[in-house]
């Protein structure tokens, strides 16, 4: 693995890498390449994931009570981690049609004029439409609630709350922890929500979890807009776990506290979505091999006690003669606690409007750190056409995105595009398409309006901002960097394709190091260390790295981590895989100092 992480990192410090936004990532995934060469322009939409030729199903977690999960969990269910179940039980009828028909590249256009999913849409037109040929519930009519997504710098953006409080659990032990985020109330309302006719929130979690939140105080019910009770500090040596109790004190602002003790909450305590725990990014969760969620991030729905209480002794537990026993009338608040959160609706969802499908693009969101605001909000949008600036003709295809708020179209036949239930802000509005160079144009999207912006692009490439020389000011080193690019990996297959992966991402690189000083930092100092080595393989020597420039390399790539730069998992699986069938070896001679 530390092999893995020096390629992943010395491509990534001197640009040449590739982020993909794909789906869940899965091992010998041999389907996504063919979608991305049969529709390259659809690259990190909807599409470019499981679901679209996979399903989901539902199952009887106890007699009479049936709980709908998604494709990736239902896959883990039925197929199994060991791929010993029926691969066909969890595939949609676009699926088995792409399996039918080949189930290579040219099985999606052998397909393309199919109505899979008997919606009375064909593929190509649900394809074209950004909806899945495999679901009758999504077709090219269905307009999407009005929604924004943010990212984890998105919510730090926002004023921060931190509280210390229990977490008080039916079974699986209770605990004290800080947990920092922003207040479920200051996001929803960033975010446009109508309060005067909201009449619940709703969190959840890609593995089928969701709790409904009240808005308002005063009900049975968790609330969103108000301030808990404060709470004393609970403690007795024979619920601790560090002595074989139940309560987990570990959280460094136990210490100090005694029994007794009031907590004291600047600002009071709130209901929070959390994305950090005692100092620390919280870990995004995932489907571990009995198919439950490990982790609690990226970010997690905190709500405190309602009724402050001690953490009582598990339900499970037998010996019930304790300083606590298990009450079940006390205030359990980690129940209601919703871990990893990918999705919030507000309701209710307007009129016409569609439901996010949350159990099929959560995963994603997970990975991505990010969630996605959707339903009774302030919304408005912009619709315009793309067209070739010399023959004025539409251009089909083509793709308009937004700086921000996760907003995503691809055009039609004529240049048409829409981008509606965005909320109520100021963009950045790039319309881009292959073979031209790209356009940004600044919009204010208001309440209820609809804003036309066209776009008329010009044949060519667009010259993009290049990361290394947003950082390294000094001449000799750049120098030696592009030798290194032009002479050692352009000669290579492989090389040339992360050559391509860097300049394709090098403007969303600058962002990163824009938005994370101290990331920009770090590569600063990354490159620096690397730099000997770079010299010493320009001379036609094997690329060795010692093991300082190892610890410089990991400290980078840990930052990365901790601010959740996008699909960076992936990144090193994608490297790891190159690593370990000694494609890198081959190609780009690699050597580590021990």
């Amino acid at each position: 693995m530390r092999n893995c992480v020096l390629i992943v990192t010395v491509m990534l410090i001197l640009g040449f890498f590739k982020i993909t936004q794909a789906a869940y990532p899965h091992e010998g995934e041999d389907d996504t390449p063919n979608f991305i060469e049969a529709y390259p322009h659809l690259e990190g939409t909807k599409l470019d994931s499981c679901a679209l030729c996979h399903c989901g199903g539902e199952y009887e977690k106890k007699p009479g009570v049936y709980i709908e999960v998604g494709s990736c969990q239902w896959c883990h269910m039925t197929y199994g981690y060991d791929g010993s179940g029926t691969i066909g039980e969890t595939m949609n009828p676009f699926g088995m049609d792409y399996k039918n028909a080949g189930r290579d590249v040219n099985a999606f256009a052998s397909i393309e004029e199919d109505d899979s999913d008997g919606d009375s849409y064909t593929n190509k037109q649900e394809i074209d439409a950004l909806s899945y040929p495999g679901d009758e519930n999504d077709d090219p009519t269905k307009i999407p609630a009005p929604r924004v997504t943010y990212t984890l710098s998105d919510l730090e953006s926002l004023t921060p709350h931190t509280q210390f409080l229990l977490m008080n659990t039916s079974r699986s032990g209770d605990f004290y922890a800080e947990y920092q985020g922003v207040t479920l109330l200051d996001l929803l309302r960033d975010a446009g929500m109508i309060e005067e006719t909201t009449t619940a929130v709703t969190v959840y979690a890609p593995d089928g979890y969701y709790y409904t939140y009240e808005l308002k105080s005063g009900g049975e019910y968790y609330y969103i807009d108000g301030t808990y009770p404060q709470a004393q500090f609970y403690y007795d040596i024979e619920a601790d776990m560090a002595n074989e109790g139940w309560c987990d004190y570990s959280a460094p602002l136990c210490t100090g506290r005694n029994n007794g003790d009031l907590i004291t909450v600047e600002g009071g305590l709130k209901l929070i979505l959390a994305y950090k725990r005692d100092g620390a990014y919280l870990d995004p969760g995932k489907l571990n091999e009995e198919n439950k969620l490990d982790g609690e991030g990226p970010f997690r729905a905190v709500p405190p006690q309602m009724v402050s209480g001690p953490p009582d002794q598990s339900s499970s537990a037998e010996n019930q003669d304790v300083i606590w026993p298990y009450d079940e009338d006390a205030d359990h608040n980690a129940g209601f606690s919703a871990r990893t959160v990918v999705a919030i609706r507000v309701e209710p969802l307007p009129e016409g409007t569609t439901d996010f499908n949350w159990y099929e693009g959560g995963w994603d969101y997970a990975v991505d750190k990010e969630v996605i605001v959707y339903g009774n909000l302030e919304s408005g949008g912009i619709q315009g056409v793309v067209t070739d600036q010399t023959t004025n003709k539409p251009i089909e295809k083509a793709t308009v995105t937004t700086d921000k708020g996760g907003y995503f179209t691809i055009t039609d036949e004529n240049g048409s595009f829409s981008l509606l239930g965005m909320k109520v802000d100021t963009y950045t509005l790039r319309g881009y398409a292959r073979g031209y160079q790209s356009k940004s144009q600044s919009v204010t999207v208001a309440k209820d309006e609809i804003k036309t912006i066209n776009f008329s692009l010009t044949q060519g490439i667009t010259p993009l901002p290049c990361p290394i020389e947003s950082v390294v000011e000094e001449k000799e080193p750049l120098s030696l960097f592009r030798s290194f690019r032009d002479t050692i990996l352009l000669q290579s297959t492989l090389g040339r394709q992360y050559v391509e992966s860097y300049y394709e991402h090098a403007a969303e690189i600058v962002r990163l190091m824009i938005s994370h000083s101290g990331i920009r930092e770090k590569i600063i100092a990354a490159l620096k260390a690397v730099k000997p080595s770079i010299e010493n393989m320009m001379q036609g020597n094997p690329l060795i790295i010692t093991k300082a420039q190892m610890r410089t390399i990991e400290a980078l790539t840990k930052e990365l981590k901790e601010v959740g730069s996008p699909n960076l998992k992936k990144i090193i699986c994608q490297f790891e895989n190159d690593f370990q069938n000694r494609i890198l070896n081959k190609e780009i001679v690699v050597a580590i100092s021990r």
